[in-house]
């Protein structure tokens, strides 16, 4: 684990193998996100996976987080044209990396359940399309 200062940001990275305790799969998902960043106040953010996991997933954020900070994201999905929410699951941050425009995190879900549109099978790199 390395933190860096970067200007008067303050970024926490991880080596990938570090990261990554199960499979992701590059899945571009509609998400908002909604928390208290950094200096405590409350934040609603609407942005999209860069890739999910069984129970995590990584995306990019303009709020700046804490690592270990608790957010609730929710899948926001379209039927017949019209915006569908799913409910909100409560995720931990484990990593935050400062980005060209904001942070990238990575997140492990708090809650059970199944925020994705894909079923994650136990053999690596066997997903199926829920939706």
């Amino acid at each position: 684990m390395e933190t860096k200062k970067l200007g008067s940001k303050v970024a926490t990275s991880f080596a990938g193998a570090e990261r990554r305790r199960e499979p992701r799969l590059p899945l571009t998902l509609s998400i908002g996100v909604t928390g208290f960043d950094r200096d405590g106040r409350f934040f609603t953010e609407r942005t999209s996976t860069f890739d999910v996991s069984n129970l995590g997933c990584r995306f990019p954020l303009h709020a700046e987080m804490g690592k270990d900070s608790v957010v609730a994201i929710r899948v926001i999905r379209r039927a017949s044209g019209l915006e569908v929410d799913s409910p909100p699951v409560l995720f931990r941050l484990a990593w935050v990396e400062e980005a060209e425009h904001g942070w990238t995190l990575g997140a492990e879900q708090l809650q059970p359940g199944r925020p994705w549109s894909v079923h994650f099978s136990q053999q690596k790199g066997d997903f199926r399309n829920t939706v």
